[in-house]
């Protein structure tokens, strides 16, 4: 990731700052410098085509495989959060 320098809260350019005053308006959110890391990382998803096509296998094997990673984590969570109450 890119490291930030000087002021920690600062947004880089205009049309980011507009966009993040909308978004905060909208969900309340007050830390820019978080808000601004979730939208770079935003920038590097991959949709299902493009996994599919960089591993050679069909769309339908992505799919089945996140929904599957999805459900191994959703269950972890789930453990975890429940040995956190004990």
């Amino acid at each position: 990731m890119e490291k930030i320098t000087n002021n920690q809260h600062q947004i880089f350019d205009k049309h980011t700052r507009l966009m993040y005053l909308k978004y905060a308006r909208k969900h309340k959110e007050s830390n820019p410098l978080k808000w601004f890391w979730e939208l770079k990382l935003k920038e590097r998803e991959y949709s299902f085509d493009e996994i599919a096509l960089i591993l050679q296998i069909s769309k339908k094997e992505v799919i089945s495989a996140y929904k599957s990673g999805i459900r191994t984590i959703r269950k972890n969570l789930t453990k975890r959060e429940l040995h956190e109450d004990y």
